[in-house]
């Protein structure tokens, strides 16, 4: 605190001192905020939060303790193409923003009061910031194969849909 006041990132910075560059995440998250749409990444978050509100609802409410919530309500891995075009789950996470397939799927687990062991599901979403959310082969095989996943293990797929059409002229198969 100075002069009584909370002080922010830039205090005591000279006004020539050149702002910082945005990260490859942020440009990404503006790009789809522009668009008038949550970027991909953000979906997990807001799972997170909202399954924490619900559980907040309930301790307020007095229907459990506090020490009924879990301690994480949420896990995500992220499934990708592997160099043989198969879905599979990433060995370790990576920084948002590094994909360059346009369509991003997770298996997600939520810790709900409905379903306080874990509940499984596959999250589907399209990343407006890859050639601007466009549908091309390999945006298909992620979307294929990770609501196949879904089916087989017979747990819910959402897909989070912000897109502009099909690539044309990629496959004769598209057009």
């Amino acid at each position: 605190r100075a002069n009584g006041r909370d002080t922010g990132s830039l205090d005591g910075t000279l006004a020539a001192t050149p702002y910082p560059l945005l990260s490859v995440t942020d440009q990404r998250r503006m790009r789809c905020h522009k668009a008038g749409t949550t970027y991909c990444y953000d979906l997990l978050e807001l799972f997170a939060t909202a399954v924490k509100s619900q559980w907040e609802e309930l301790v307020s409410a007095g229907h459990c303790k506090p020490a009924d919530v879990p301690a994480k309500v949420a896990d995500a891995t992220e499934l990708v193409l592997d160099k043989a075009g198969s879905l599979e789950p990433l060995a370790s996470p990576r920084e948002p923003g590094l994909n360059r397939v346009g369509m991003v799927a997770w298996r997600v687990t939520l810790w709900t009061p409905e379903y306080p062991q874990g509940r499984d599901m596959v999250l589907i979403a399209n990343d407006l910031s890859v050639q601007n959310g466009t549908f091309g082969p390999r945006e298909d095989d992620v979307f294929r194969q990770a609501s196949a996943l879904a089916r087989a293990e017979r747990i819910p797929r959402v897909y989070v849909g912000a897109n502009s059409g099909a690539r044309f002229g990629l496959s004769d198969s598209v057009k």
